[in-house]
């Protein structure tokens, strides 16, 4: 054997790594990164079996509903009110159904978004003993201490579940709506599901009005700058006052004619967009009917019904007569 064949064989031998090479300690190593993966995987199989659900519970609803769950549990076992983050009306009823189901009547539950008639809502859980004091205490948003002479002071969020922000700028030559106030709190690197209803204010005043977690509320007025191409400012609201106000949130009442009460006609009526891209916004999931995801383009609207569309607001459907031809009258109300 030639010596450069000797070389390439002796090379080849050194650099693999054979498995007798293998230290106890590498050993050690990858069974314990086993058993820990192991450890992870069934812990949380206990805690999906541990927990008893409704039947008919939608399965995207599970992991909001077992982290409440949880949530349910520190409060019977702390006599603590635990606070959920801000969700959408189904989801708050099933929540109910499953502390009702786990716990009976150790906890109640009650739910605030900050003012009569908000849809997005956080839940308040606690023990029937306390729960009185606790949540009248959660629905308070007086959460100020040590407010010194400038006004300005160390903030307490611990006990209060929501608290408001006005978000004021001269809006005349660059209106906002909806979708640009909740992308610009979105791109604060803020959460969705820590802000509740976003009311915009009439035409006339300009900005909006956000309804969110305490500690977010004061984040916002820190960090928030711009909307659109508005240099805004950011200053807390009483929520008493917010409760006074409502009426002044963008409402547009229009009237519409229809010869079936499908989705997706309605929907475009409300809208103002043409049917074709209703039905694609309906089928990509971009659409709720209820606050419920449809992508039913055929689903069948009724008195009553609340339609929300991604990026373009919401729509109630207040009222539907029928008429002699074989059509509809539909009422709307949209809030833009």
């Amino acid at each position: 054997m030639s010596s450069s064949a000797r070389c390439r064989l002796f090379s080849r031998t050194t650099n693999t790594p054979s498995t007798s090479s293998r230290t106890p300690v590498d050993r050690d190593v990858r069974i314990y990164a086993q058993q820990r993966q192991k450890s992870k995987s069934n812990t949380k199989k206990k805690t999906k079996d541990k927990y008893e659900f409704p039947g008919s519970m939608p399965a995207s609803f599970q992991k909001d509903v077992t982290r409440a769950l949880e949530q349910a549990k520190r409060a019977e076992k702390v006599w603590s009110c635990e606070i959920t983050d801000f969700y959408s009306p189904p989801l708050c009823d099933w929540i109910e159904k499953a502390v009702k189901k786990n716990f009976g009547d150790a906890i109640v539950c009650d739910r605030t978004g900050g003012y009569r008639g908000a849809e997005q809502q956080r839940m308040l859980l606690a023990r029937p003993e306390n729960s009185e004091e606790l949540f009248e205490l959660a629905k308070n948003d007086e959460f100020f201490s040590n407010e010194g002479e400038d006004g300005e002071g160390d903030v307490d969020t611990s006990n209060c579940a929501i608290a408001c922000v006005n978000i004021s700028g001269m809006f005349a030559f660059d209106p906002a709506s909806h979708p640009d106030f909740l992308g610009a709190v979105l791109g604060a690197g803020v959460k969705r599901e820590k802000i509740g209803d976003i009311l915009v204010n009439s035409s006339s005043e300009g900005g909006a009005k956000v309804l969110a977690t305490p500690a977010i509320a004061v984040f916002l007025t820190r960090a928030l700058e711009s909307v659109r191409t508005v240099k805004v400012n950011v200053d807390l609201f009483p929520l008493s006052e917010l409760e006074a106000g409502q009426g002044a949130q963008m409402q547009e009442p229009m009237r519409t004619y229809e010869a079936s009460l499908r989705l997706d006609a309605i929907a475009s009526a409300g809208f103002r967009c043409a049917r074709s891209k209703m039905g694609d916004d309906i089928v990509k999931g971009n659409v709720k009917l209820n606050y419920n995801v449809c992508e039913k383009k055929n689903a069948t609207v009724g008195e009553g019904d609340m339609i929300s569309c991604r990026g373009r607001g919401r729509v109630e459907v207040k009222e539907i007569l029928e008429q002699q031809n074989d059509r509809y009258r539909i009422e709307l109300v949209r809030f833009k």
